[in-house]
């Protein structure tokens, strides 16, 4: 397989891997999002009903309060009582038509009492027709009073209880279900795609720069005269190609014979593979600066030695350039420390590393992944070091935007907390009338 065609396999394999974890997620999301949208129409349909029926019911006790006990406009106020009556059993006929299995025998209960409570405020009314003693009129009331009371308790605290219950917990827990899985899979993605793209990187590095290791070494035993050197590279690229041209240089050197023309022969033998091996590295170079990532070889003095034009042009320069400069040469002294004791350590251990850390470029910070890799000669001596990083900044931007989104839930659960709120002040308005009136505060629970 060419080196071209293991970077454009590895940058496939990373994308459909994201695409496809990406459409399950999103798959997931939006089911979560119908249920919760859902559950919170139902409920709001639920409560705007329960809130009508409220409404109803307190301008009718407020209207026969008002007929019972102020004395002007009687037969205007008359009029408003029955017209409130109506309108709540339109309210009640409405709403149990739309209500489900739970709710219509807790509605008929309501109206069961709310039509008790019309009896008897209707009593009253006679009574206050007839002239009767004021108490006596104020007794029904009362009496009338219980009623609604009693309907409150027994059918709509109920009903709001079970829309609660029943479509507004359950979608708060699909939003925190929804946002949790969201959160995870981002992260899941995030570390699987960075190792993927990391393993995937390491081996086709590997791949490459192993092979040219093993292929200068071995040129320089045969520029040494020892035409018996083995090279072991197996690959079928053009590192491959290149290998087969140097064994077959070294073949043709052993037929050489001390004559001037063989000699000649093995001048232009020699010259052939040092072009071949110039074409493969003109190659070699055309691939790693056509990768987006940053990627630089030091010596085991941590001299740079090569980078690709991507690193070069962070720093200003051009890629020839950086031949026998050091990190203190291009970063802030403490930077440049930092990335000493890194390459020490990898070189001493042996092992490939991978770093999370602070990188400047243009004055600017931002925080990059590097991979570094101790490079061995044939001994397993390290000899040098070869890193390569890209930027990671957006997706740690991305884990606080997550942190933002969760803020946004705990706003949404203050409104619903509102919306109680600006129930129970009703609640209060009308146990502050009823007390205006010198009759007992209808609510109790506020």
């Amino acid at each position: 397989m060419k080196i071209i065609h293991k970077l454009i396999l590895e940058t496939l394999v990373v994308v459909l891997f994201v695409v496809i974890v990406g459409t399950v997620t999103f798959l997931q999301n939006k089911n979560s999002q119908d249920i919760v949208d859902e559950d919170l129409y139902r409920s709001i349909l639920n409560l705007d009903d329960v809130w009508k029926l409220m409404e109803a019911q307190e301008h009718q006790e407020i209207a026969a309060n008002n007929y019972l006990f102020l004395d002007t406009g009687l037969e205007e106020r008359r009029t408003n009582y029955f017209y409130e009556k109506e309108r709540l059993a339109k309210t009640y006929q409405k709403f149990s038509k739309e209500a489900c299995e739970y709710m219509k025998p807790l509605l008929k209960k309501y109206y069961e009492n709310m039509k008790i409570y019309n009896t008897k405020i209707e009593v009253a009314f006679e009574l206050h027709s007839q002239g009767a003693d004021l108490e006596l009129t104020k007794e029904r009331v009362r009496e009338a009073n219980k009623y609604v009371e009693i309907a409150h308790e027994a059918a709509l605290e109920p009903i709001i209880e079970y829309v609660h219950k029943a479509h507004i917990e359950p979608a708060k827990e699909n939003i925190a279900k929804g946002i949790s899985r969201t959160t995870n899979v981002i992260i899941i993605v995030s570390v699987i795609t960075v190792f993927l793209a990391i393993g995937l990187g390491i081996f086709i590095s590997r791949s490459i720069s192993l092979p040219i290791v093993k292929l200068k070494d071995a040129a320089a035993e045969i520029g040494k005269g020892n035409l018996n050197i083995k090279i072991e590279v197996t690959s079928n690229d053009e590192i491959g190609q290149l290998t087969s041209s140097f064994k077959k240089m070294t073949e043709d050197l052993k037929e050489t014979t001390t004559s001037i023309i063989n000699l000649n022969k093995e001048i232009a033998i020699r010259r052939q593979a040092e072009e071949v091996l110039r074409v493969s590295e003109s190659k070699y170079r055309v691939l790693l600066e056509n990768l987006p990532q940053k990627i630089f070889l030091k010596d085991k003095s941590l001299i740079y030695l090569s980078c690709n034009e991507n690193y070069a042009w962070d720093l200003k320069i051009k890629a020839d350039e950086i031949t026998g400069k050091t990190d203190y040469d291009f970063h802030p002294e403490e930077l440049a420390e930092k990335y000493k004791m890194d390459d020490k350590r990898i070189m001493d251990s042996g092992k490939t590393e991978n770093i999370e850390e602070k990188y400047i470029q243009d004055g600017r910070e931002s925080i990059v992944h590097t991979t570094k890799t101790p490079i061995k000669d044939k001994r397993g001596n390290a000899v040098g070091i070869l890193g390569i990083f890209w930027d990671i900044t957006e997706r740690k931007q991305a884990e606080e935007q997550q942190s933002a989104l969760m803020k946004d839930l705990e706003e949404t659960n203050k409104i619903m907390v509102g919306r109680e709120l600006r129930m129970i002040e009703l609640k209060k308005e009308v146990n502050k009338l009823s007390k205006q009136l010198k009759m007992p505060a209808p609510y109790d629970d506020v």
